[in-house]
């Protein structure tokens, strides 16, 4: 098994040159802060944000190689970034993330997800090959036949909206590229899929807990369309641990990890939306709740659970925040953005409260 401490060591990420896609997105805004605070040299490229309030705009992280504001999918824009940036590692976020948009935009979807993915393989084929590529999915790339069973990762690929299909799509091109250019030894390339992930700064549209900030800032309870849904809900914290813990792996070389790995939340924190959002509206808007609007004409999965069994056995992983104090945390940083309280410090207090959770099993 990796010490999995090792993955907070700054001795080890500092000077490290780290090339992120999608640091204008929520986990990206997050994970770029968290990599400046263990000294890492970062490089983002995305797209502008596409909320406003977004993270990006009201806490940008300190990149020390700067930023280039495309589109990935776009033919030489990666070329040109690998060539002059020569990451140690790629932490490929970019993406079309939202279900309900996959369906209103499907070749939009496929296009930005898969040709991205595409794009990120062909520069490290061609241009600049960086010791180790880390490519973000979802928890949403299985077969779900809607049974509530665990899923664990050598479970079959499959996707019935085009977000989820576009996501298992990549997988599949990840490991044919895995397997035809990129040997062992060459360059190390590992998928990580994780739970729905809240905490601070996302205002994503169609979103369960940015719709219930709109919802409350009128006064009015949050219309939710299918309540009972089960999802992994889990901090943002959680599943960027995970990433740097696998990126760690990935950059050592380390032996027997998996290719594939899930990161969710305990079992007891597979909640329903509607519970997710009766914790929320306790703790940020008392008196307000929910109310079940009409159901969508889309199709959507009622369970969706995961298994994390191998990133503990493999890399020491667990989640750490169960699904009350990541809605607390939630809460508590949006409450204090309200207030004026400057996005940065919220960002960084809270890695700083979860790393010091990591290292003294407590706030210390």
């Amino acid at each position: 098994m990796v010490n999995f401490m090792e993955h907070l060591d700054s001795k080890f990420w500092r000077g490290r040159r780290v090339l992120i896609t999608g640091h204008t997105g929520f986990k990206g805004g997050w994970l770029a802060h968290w990599l400046e605070t263990l000294g890492a040299d970062i490089h983002g490229v995305a797209l502008p944000p596409t909320t406003s309030p977004a993270l990006y705009e009201v806490a940008r992280p300190n990149l020390a190689l700067g930023e280039t504001i495309a589109d990935i999918s776009v033919e030489g824009v990666l070329d040109n970034i690998f060539a002059s940036v020569k990451p140690d590692i790629v932490i490929h976020l970019a993406a079309q993330a939202l279900v309900h948009s996959s369906y209103k935009a499907p070749i939009n979807t496929y296009f930005s997800n898969v040709v991205g993915t595409l794009r990120v393989l062909e520069a490290c084929r061609l241009t600049y090959r960086p010791r180790a590529v880390l490519i973000i999915t979802t928890d949403k790339v299985y077969r779900n036949a809607d049974q509530g069973l665990a899923f664990s990762e050598s479970d079959a690929l499959g996707g019935n909206d085009p977000y989820s299909a576009s996501k298992a799509c990549c997988e599949i091109i990840v490991e044919s590229y895995r397997k035809s250019f990129f040997h062992v030894g060459n360059i190390n390339i590992g998928v990580a899929r994780a739970g729905n992930v809240i905490g601070g700064g996302d205002w994503s549209e169609d979103r369960l807990i940015p719709d219930a900030l709109r919802a409350f800032a009128k006064g009015e309870n949050v219309i939710l369309r299918n309540p009972d849904a089960t999802r992994p809900w889990q901090h943002v914290l959680e599943a960027l641990n995970g990433y740097l813990i696998f990126s760690h792996a990935l950059l050592t070389g380390a032996s027997c990890i998996p290719t594939e790995i899930n990161f969710g939340p305990s079992p007891e924190d597979f909640l329903r939306v509607k519970d997710v959002i009766e914790h929320f509206a306790a703790n940020f808007a008392p008196g307000l709740g929910w109310v079940a609007g009409c159901k969508s004409n889309y199709k959507e999965a009622k369970y969706l659970v995961l298994s994390s069994d191998l990133a503990h056995q493999t890399l020491g992983w667990l989640p750490k925040l169960n699904a009350e104090k990541a809605i607390i945390w939630t809460s508590e940083w949006y409450r204090e953005f309200e207030h004026g309280v400057d996005c940065g410090y919220l960002v960084r207090r809270q890695i700083n409260n979860y790393t010091n959770i990591l290292t003294c099993g407590r706030d210390c």
